[in-house]
């Protein structure tokens, strides 16, 4: 299922910042990567877009990758890197929990896997041979805003942004975003972002579900 969101400019910020969105990976305390940049979207403007449920694995090294790879959650992979170039992977069946593991099983060189959401990774982590990492999304976005952010480049929260805003979107079907405060002189305020017009989702999606045991399912 996905969920249509429309960002409002409501605040008195002029120029009117950059908004980034990001999602953290609760299984890794790795950086999370900028999923979407909002640009000149100036007050009173609104900016539409769709968070779907779906995610993307994408494999790589030195700089190449492969295409997208769909992969449900509770997913275990296999990855390789090839003697004559490429990545080899292999999908085990999806288990009970929500998490997503990928180990390195090849005995030389590292392999880069992204998990990405409507074509734009939310994630990195680097497999060194014998490596293995979790990706796991609780359904909510964080909101900041900054001018010193690109999409796809790790979010900098001590200096590059300000204001985050976590919004919750279980339950969701559609929703508002709207972003206020801001401005200057004694009348500012800091820059807020909240949910409004929500319209409920019929099958709201559970929390996410524990934690796999310790190494890839074989």
């Amino acid at each position: 299922m996905s969920i249509r969101l429309r960002y409002v400019n409501a605040s008195f910020e002029v120029p009117a910042p950059d908004v980034f969105v990001f999602q953290p990976n609760m299984a890794s305390r790795r950086e999370p990567l900028v999923w979407k940049r909002i640009r000149h979207c100036t007050y009173g403007w609104s900016h539409s877009f769709v968070y779907p449920e779906g995610l993307d694995l994408v494999l790589g090294y030195d700089g190449s990758y492969t295409p997208l790879r769909r992969v449900v959650r509770g997913a275990g992979l296999l990855v390789w890197r090839k003697p004559g170039g490429g990545v080899g992977v292999e999908e085990l069946p999806a288990q009970g929990d929500d998490w997503i593991t990928v180990l390195n099983v090849g005995t030389v060189g590292m392999v880069e896997a992204f998990i990405c959401r409507a074509s734009r990774p939310l994630a990195r982590e680097p497999l060194l041979p014998g490596a293995e990492a979790s990706f796991a999304f609780e359904p909510a976005l964080v909101f900041g805003a900054s001018r010193r952010v690109q999409t796809g480049a790790p979010v900098r929260r001590t200096s590059a942004a300000r204001f985050y805003s976590r919004l919750d979107l279980r339950g969701i079907r559609r929703a508002g975003i709207l972003m206020t405060g801001g401005g200057h002189g004694a009348d500012a305020g800091p820059l807020s972002f909240q949910l409004y017009d929500v319209e409920p989702s019929l099958f709201p999606r559970p929390r996410l579900r524990g934690a796999p045991a310790a190494g890839v399912r074989r």
